[in-house]
């Protein structure tokens, strides 16, 4: 998280290279994210030169590999980049006309992106140029929310749901969008239930529950469904559910539209991560009628993975309709559980 590599790598005799990572080992579950690789020289072997961030399929996001020639580094557009586009994020730093590039340390500033922008504090208007700053200059129009307390401008933003008995009340598309939002957040033992069929096609939705916040609540969809389209050709652990393991229970919830991942993809969860003695992963009563497809390894309908075996599984009642695509190791309920724990 948050690493930068400034130099060559010379190794074309060598195989497992990479800028951040030489080689994720076997059984490993390694996450790469918003971390930074300058090199004017990379000369390495043939099997790695597509893989400059870290070989054998770490989890890699938002991370960035570019030269030293390249002038957005001064400007502190990759610096707003690496902080996953937030203006005034503190993953990465950058006084202007000092740092010739961007520093993970505080001791440098903070970068804004100034401007005109929609609701989404991204996007430019017509018309309008967003340049990046020390100080905060940005205006961002205000947020409309629908009848499915989605924004209809960003189709990002959702509406807090009501919590009754410690269960969140999600009645619209937009209560789910903030459930994800607060499960990524930390409060991964959250419990839930849908009241209604959500409709997120055109959302900008991230799965519930990922590496770092792994879900161990519960949610009752009521026989709802969720409508997704996700597509993450580059992302692992892709489904309504990213990331869960036991102690969490998932039940009465039909997935459709489109699932699109690396590995670990599923309708239902993508993976497991962890297990807790005594414990199970339960997923009851849930239907697969998306598309799923893993452009590399573990597609499923219900949960693609198993990570390292270490989950326990209780599946029951369970269906896909949805056609299941996976470069290896699919299947329609499961695709690779591991060990004798499910």
């Amino acid at each position: 998280l948050n690493c930068a590599f400034v130099g060559s790598i010379q190794a074309s005799n060598r195989d497992g290279n990479g800028g951040i990572v030489g080689w994720s080992g076997a059984n490993t579950s390694m996450s790469i994210n918003n971390c930074l690789v300058i090199t004017d020289n990379i000369n390495w072997a043939e099997s790695d030169k597509n893989d400059k961030i870290g070989r054998n399929n770490p989890s890699v996001s938002n991370c960035i590999v570019t030269t030293s020639t390249n002038r957005d580094l001064a400007s502190g557009m990759i610096a707003y980049r690496l902080n996953e586009s937030i203006s005034g994020g503190t993953n990465w730093y950058q006084t202007l006309g000092v740092d010739a590039m961007p520093t993970p340390l505080s001791t440098s500033k903070v970068v804004y992106m100034n401007g005109t922008f929609l609701c989404d504090g991204k996007t430019p208007k017509e018309g309008a140029e967003a340049v990046p700053g020390n100080t905060d200059g940005a205006v961002i129009d205000p947020h409309v929310f629908g009848t499915d307390e989605v924004c209809s401008g960003c189709h990002e933003v959702g509406v807090a749901p009501e919590k009754v008995d410690g269960v969140y009340q999600l009645n619209t598309a937009g209560n789910l969008l903030e459930f994800a939002k607060i499960v990524n957040s930390g409060e991964t033992d959250a419990k839930a239930e849908l009241f209604g069929d959500a409709d997120l096609s055109k959302t900008a939705f991230k799965p519930i529950g990922n590496e770092g916040n792994v879900f161990k609540g519960t949610f009752n969809g009521n026989f709802h469904s969720v409508t997704l389209d996700i597509n993450e050709p580059e992302s692992n652990y892709q489904g309504l559910f990213g990331c869960a393991t036991d102690g969490a229970e998932i039940s009465n919830v039909i997935v459709k539209g489109s699932i699109v991942g690396n590995n670990y993809v599923g309708g239902i969860v993508g993976g497991s991560s962890g297990g807790v003695v005594d414990k199970t992963l339960k997923i009851v009563g849930c239907g697969n009628e998306a598309s799923v497809k893993a452009n590399g390894a573990n597609g499923a309908g219900i949960i693609g993975v198993n990570m390292s075996g270490s989950a326990h599984f209780y599946i029951d009642g369970c269906y896909t309709t949805g056609q299941i695509t996976s470069k290896k190791e699919g299947g329609h309920i499961t695709a690779w559980t591991g060990g004798d724990k499910s």
